[in-house]
């Protein structure tokens, strides 16, 4: 077997080639992450492999083969510092946990195929619903972010085989660290900055892209949605026409193309985030929405903060406003400056307070005030003009009358002094958290978050993208590729007492006519799935030369997935039309608890019928009902065809 040094043996390599091909690329199963050089090893089991699954010590070491790498140039030195030392650089991603799947390969490094590496992992389509963004549920108005779906839940309604996908992502529950901060945050309702669609079920293809990791720390660039990319036909050829809209154009080629949550996205576990959205928006917001900031598509650049808002610097800072520069503070204004305090206004300087308190030498051409003391007025060279009431004290130079001391006077019938009234700034009630209003002579008053105007819901449209058959195609509940991670799924029989449309007839001693008919997809679509005197007799024929005696063997009930299919089922399930399901001589069936390719073998071997088929049976390993057996028998002549069908294609015999 493969390991980390050269100095193998002639019996050593005939060994490992006699057990492994070393110009093959093997799925593999991660036992053991621990690496003593830090440097990405893990150890593995390859699947289907002759070795023996709990055998430690001849588990693989596999190196990691990173995606980019390399160091800077660098030559031999006496020394080691800076300038001498080499600079790495690189992608660098988390080794994939114990359980999962790798693909490892053997390099050919001079001329011998002998240390293996590990370069990618498998998607199992079962639970890959929140990479990269761990968006919220993609088929409805849902705004929660939600984890995957736990197939190892026992009795789960949602992972029978035959539930449609739809019912299989309702099971998924909400991912709790990002659904408590985007409540926190005010968020949660938010459908730009707020729950994210980024995720790889969203549309096919999937038009976001990105990395998630363990601890839920995402970063995502997103082409986006429209409601326009739900076209699924693989038969569109070249021309695209089904994609291409009245101006002839790809939604790709339109330069005004509306995609909704285009952009990057960079956000923790924990809601902190910064988002730059393709229609213009850039929005940063901290864990707990403390503190946000945007600069927006409309021109506007806004933020808030709870606590503080502080700049400092050692130079200038400038504001200049075309309008108003408008500032308001609840507790106080404070300015203070060590050199000069200049004010240059083209129009009045308006003041509205109780009173004017300065200990400063005050110079002005007039002052015209309405009540109030001037301990000190000194002017050297201008006249007092107008009309005083009240008390004069203090010396008069170049006076009509120098150095008189004043005498009470009798208050003089004086006109009131005509002081313009200041021209305040106007309050107005303004929106700052939807459904609330503040009072304010500014213009806008950005608030925690929701803020009213982030407020753009409407504009989005129902993310109503479901994973529907395409033409020709059947959607199976049950995943392409299953991981270990997968508890075995106990099949549960139907409930064939739905469909009433169905006759209650006993075909043998454990099947009734509903047994070999019932189907979940013909009861949700009001389709009549009854067959004829002629299929009837078909049917009680494989009951009895078939399934009875499958039954007897293991005295186990022989669950059927799948047994008569009129044309119009047939044909919405994108069955074959020369199927011999539509003529009442097949059925689909599994036993719980019986491994399907033993099953496949004993009906192979103690029966005849007419074609056997062990189908998609990918992972007996760890599932033992991994896919399932397709029966048939006729009247006349019976083939006794045996094939293995799955994602490697169909292959004549039965095959694990």
């Amino acid at each position: 077997m493969p390991r980390l040094d050269n100095n193998f043996t002639n019996a050593e390599f005939s060994s490992r080639n006699r057990t492994l091909d070393p110009g093959r690329i093997y799925m593999a199963e991660v036992m053991d992450t621990r690496n003593v050089t830090r440097a990405g090893e893990i150890k593995v089991w390859i699947m289907g492999s002759d070795i023996p699954r709990d055998d430690q010590k001849r588990w693989i070491t596999a190196s990691y083969a990173s995606p980019f790498f390399g160091t800077s140039p660098y030559s031999i030195s006496e020394i080691n510092n800076y300038m001498t030392s080499p600079k790495s650089f690189g992608i660098w991603f988390p080794m994939p946990f114990v359980g999962n799947k790798v693909f490892i390969f053997y390099p050919n490094i001079t001329g011998e195929n002998i240390t293996p590496f590990w370069f990618s992992c498998p998607i199992n389509s079962s639970i890959n619903s929140m990479v990269p963004g761990i968006p919220s549920q993609f088929f409805n108005d849902e705004k929660t972010p939600l984890c995957e779906l736990n197939d190892k839940v026992e009795q789960s309604t949602y992972i029978n085989r035959g539930t449609p996908l739809i019912k299989k992502e309702e099971g998924r529950c909400e991912y709790i660290p990002l659904k408590n901060s985007l409540s926190e945050q005010g968020l949660k309702d938010d459908k730009l900055r707020g729950p994210s669609t980024a995720g790889s079920k969203r549309e096919s293809p999937s038009m976001c892209y990105g990395f998630l990791t363990p601890l839920g720390n995402s970063f995502t660039i997103d082409d986006g949605w429209s409601e326009e990319d739900n076209k699924q036909n693989w038969n569109m050829g070249s021309t695209n026409t089904e994609l291409r809209g009245s101006d002839g154009l790809m939604p790709s080629q339109r330069v005004d193309e509306k995609r909704y949550n285009a952009g990057f996205r960079l956000r923790t576990r924990n809601g902190t985030q910064l988002l730059i959205s393709d229609d213009g928006n850039i929005y940063a917001i901290n864990r707990d929405g403390s503190a946000w900031f945007e600069i927006s598509d409309d021109g506007r650049i806004h933020g808030y903060a709870k606590t503080s808002a502080d700049i400092a610097c050692d130079g200038d800072i400038n504001l200049r406003s075309k309008k108003k520069i408008r500032m308001e503070a609840d507790e106080g204004f404070v300015l203070k400056t060590s050199g000069d305090f200049s004010i240059e206004s083209s129009g009045n300087i308006n003041i509205d307070a109780p009173r004017i308190v300065t200990n400063s030498i005050i110079s002005a051409p007039e002052i015209a005030i309405k009540t109030g003391n001037i301990e000190t007025l000194t002017s050297a060279s201008a006249n007092m003009n107008g009309v005083f009431s009240g008390t004069l004290q203090g010396t008069a130079y170049y006076a009509t009358n120098s150095g008189i001391i004043p005498v009470a006077q009798p208050i003089p019938d004086v006109p009131p002094a005509n002081v313009v009234s200041p021209n305040i700034e106007e309050v107005k009630s303004i929106p700052t958290i939807i459904g609330k209003n503040e009072n304010t002579i500014v213009s806008s008053m950005p608030s925690h978050e929701p803020y009213a105007v982030h407020d753009r819901n409407e504009t989005f449209p129902i993310l109503n993208i479901n994973p529907v058959p395409y033409n020709y195609e059947v959607i199976s509940s049950s995943s392409n590729y299953v991981s270990n991670q997968i508890a075995p799924i106990t099949p549960i029989p139907p409930d064939v007492s739905k469909d009433t449309t169905i006759p209650q007839m006993q075909l043998s001693e454990h099947f009734t006519l509903a047994d070999l008919c019932y189907s979940d997809t013909a009861y949700r679509n009001g389709i009549s799935n009854v067959p004829l005197d002629d299929e009837i007799a078909k049917l009680r024929a494989l009951a009895e030369n078939i399934l009875e005696p499958i039954w007897t063997n293991y005295n186990k009930r022989v669950i059927v997935n799948s047994g008569y299919r009129g044309r119009t089922l047939n044909a919405i399930i994108g069955g074959a039309t020369s199927s011999q399901h539509c003529k009442g001589e097949a059925a689909d069936i599994e036993i719980a608890g019986v491994n399907n390719y033993d099953l496949a073998l004993w009906i192979k071997e103690n029966l005849q019928f007419d074609q056997l088929i062990l189908e998609y049976a990918d992972n007996l390993a760890s599932d033992p009902n991994s896919g399932w057996v397709h029966v048939s028998y006729k009247d006349g002549s019976l083939r006794n065809q045996c094939l293995t069908i799955n994602r490697y294609g169909t292959k004549s015999g039965l095959f694990k």
